[in-house]
Parts: structure tokens; sequence; C-alpha cells
């Protein structure tokens, strides 16, 4: 069982297992789900939604030569999340590394996201 929880890295992010001698039963919960967590950190870059409770959070990450590359958005944030988070949250300053660009509001879409640039201080882990 072990090695095959190795496979993450070729895009697996759960293993589904039963007992060889139990048979599916709809509606039943007698399955076991491991899920495999990798975590990564990545730094908030901006926001969407009101920086003091931010909606979600677009997140990027310093690639060789010292520029804040995006990497994506997190989901919507549940209130009370984008609450706390939002009081670790600043202002961007003047040469945000992300000023002028913009970001799709969703997939297949060419409507832009409404979002604020923060300092790029606060580091989350995925």
């Amino acid at each position: 069982m072990r090695e095959c929880l190795t496979w993450a890295s070729v895009g697996m992010e759960d293993v589904v297992f039963k007992r060889l001698d139990d048979a599916y039963r709809p509606s039943v919960r007698g399955w076991q789900k491991y899920k495999v967590l990798e975590t990564s950190e990545a730094i908030v870059g901006a926001v969407s939604g009101s920086p003091a409770a931010p909606r979600a959070l677009l997140l990027g990450r310093y690639d060789d030569q010292g520029r804040l590359q995006y990497v994506g958005r997190t989901t919507t944030l549940a209130r009370a999340t984008g609450a706390a988070v939002g009081g670790s949250l600043a202002p961007a300053q003047r040469g945000h590394p992300w000023t002028g660009w913009s970001f799709s509001a969703g997939w297949d879409t060419r409507e832009t996201l409404n979002l604020t640039l923060v300092r790029p201080e606060l580091v989350g882990l995925r």
C-alpha cells in the first residue's frame, strides 16, 4: 500500500480502498479514503473582495530572477477565514510586482477579476 502512495507525483490526489471481501453497498460508508497531502508555500499578492475580509487570495512565488510570478488563487474563502486573513494584509506600496496586470475572473471568460493588490509579505501553505 505504501508504495502506491508515492504515485502522487504523477497527479494522483487520493486512494480509496476497501477489504477484499467487502462488496460495494450504495449509501453505506464502508470504504476508506487516504488523501495525499502535498504542501507548498505561496505569497499573497492580491485579493478579491475587501482587503479587510478577502473572498479569495491570489498567490505567487518568486522565480530565479526574484520576480513574483502568479501561480494561482484560492477557492472562495469562508467569511471567518477571510476576516482572519484580512487582519494580516497590508495595502500594496508603489512598485508592486503585479501593477498593471489583469487576471481572468474565471475559465472561458474574458471578464477580468476585480482585485486589490496587497504587500507581498504574507506566506501561506497549500
